[in-house]
């Protein structure tokens, strides 16, 4: 161990200096940051000569675009532009490329620096941008993340939180990394699942659409010249192509209320508990949602724990990361028990939701004392689960879809004839 003597920012006009005792200059660098300050020169004690911080970067080398001035306010978050988002992959690149570049002895303040220069997402750069400025001004890194909640969540920000007091924030970024990329491999496979049902879905769509609004019509004289009775399947199909042909507009604005009526009822605690509910209730859909749900609470709290966060307020942070509300009210009453004294496994067992196996595991682990380990394996089970009830869903859903497209083609297509049938009866 040697002694090294440091002069840094800890804010925005506050210089400190002292000493400090590491193994060589970069190691006292890194210390220097994990404690929030921005070091400025680092010199070996009874040295004559200072080191400078070679990532601190002069007024020249700053970019210009990455921060503003010290006397705006701290509330700095990102407005994501038309168009332009940021991705749970871009954060997935940045967590994994930050984690390799710390690993690598660069500092924290020149990490972020490296990243903002080669990051081509406007919306994100900007973020980039911000944090760079804001950790040059001496906030910490989870300090700095906090501000741009939309982008970063609180699981994001706590565990960072707890790699720079703990001093292994690379090892916590790396865990980050692995969650934020197996999540973004989940929502791949999902959505690439559901490209061709969705296909099939509109090119069925779009033909109904066609017989109903160009087919029809056309048939219609020729059905009212007759002045045949027309049967009465006939007679809806008529009404309808009617409505859709002559009132375009009145149906396209029923279409368009109804969905808006629809979104807002959903966004309602109300209307997304039942949504959510009824998710649960369908049977290949249930498997999907529960268990994906499952997998990604059991991989957090075994992330979180892992890295010291307690069970209590782990259970709090994953809360906001959970999507189905029936989940999340299973998991605030856990919460609740667990802080009357009650333990995970025993709170989960009175749960409705969760399966055998799952409280299990967290009961063997519990009882082992390594409950974190119990969830990673169990977490890694439920993944291979929802891969496979994504195939079950997807095989299952493109013939239900080849029926139902089917019987309303095949209605229209009855109703035509019907009358036709009529005609050669009455000809015989």
């Amino acid at each position: 161990m040697a002694t090294f003597i440091y002069k840094a920012k800890k804010g925005p006009s506050n210089v400190v200096e002292g000493s400090i005792d590491a193994e060589n200059q970069a190691d006292a660098i890194n210390k220097l940051t994990f404690m929030g300050y921005f070091p400025i020169s680092v010199t070996p004690a009874g040295s004559g000569v200072a080191v400078s911080r070679k990532s601190a970067p002069s007024k020249k080398t700053v970019p210009q675009s990455s921060g503003k001035p010290a006397g705006q306010p701290k509330d700095r978050s990102v407005h994501i532009a038309l168009f332009q988002r940021i991705t749970i992959r871009d954060l997935g690149a940045f967590t994994r490329q930050l984690a390799d570049l710390l690993d690598s002895g660069v500092t924290l303040y020149r990490s972020v620096q490296i990243l903002y220069e080669q990051c081509t997402n406007p919306p994100f750069k900007k973020v980039l941008g911000e944090i760079q400025q804001s950790i040059k001004d001496g906030n910490t890194l989870h300090e700095s993340l906090s501000r741009h909640p939309k982008v970063f969540s609180s699981l994001f920000v706590n565990m960072v939180k707890s790699g720079e007091i703990g001093g292994m924030l690379e090892a916590v970024l790396e865990r980050l990394a692995d969650f934020t990329e197996q999540e973004d491999e989940t929502r791949s496979k999902i959505k690439s699942a559901m490209v061709y049902p969705m296909l099939m879905g509109a090119v069925g769509i779009l033909m109904i659409v066609i017989l109903l609004t160009f087919v029809i019509p056309r048939l219609v004289k020729l059905f009212t010249d007759m002045g045949q009775a027309l049967p009465l399947p006939t007679q809806i199909l008529i009404t309808i192509s009617t409505i859709m042909s002559e009132y375009w507009w009145m149906t396209a604005i029923g279409i368009a209320l109804a969905i808006y009526l629809f979104k807002r009822w959903k966004q309602t605690d109300t209307g997304a508990y039942m949504i959510d509910k009824l998710k649960l209730r369908i049977p290949v859909i249930h498997d999907l949602v529960l268990k994906n749900e499952i997998a990604r609470f059991g991989r957090t709290l075994s992330t979180l724990l892992n890295n010291g966060v307690p069970i209590l307020q782990s259970l709090s942070i994953i809360v906001d990361t959970i999507d189905n509300r029936v989940v999340r009210a299973e998991i605030k009453d856990a919460i609740d028990d667990i802080s009357k004294g009650a333990k995970l496994g025993e709170c989960l067992r009175r749960s409705t939701i969760f399966p055998a196996l799952f409280i299990n595991m967290v009961a063997v682990g519990e009882e082992s004392g390594h409950v974190e380990k119990s969830l990673e394996k169990v977490a890694e089970s439920y993944d291979k689960q929802v891969d496979r009830a994504i195939k079950v869903f997807t095989t299952m859903l493109e013939p239900v879809m080849i029926v139902v497209l089917g019987a309303v083609l095949g209605a229209i297509v009855i109703s035509i004839i019907l009358p036709i049938f009529d005609i050669s009866n009455i000809a015989k």
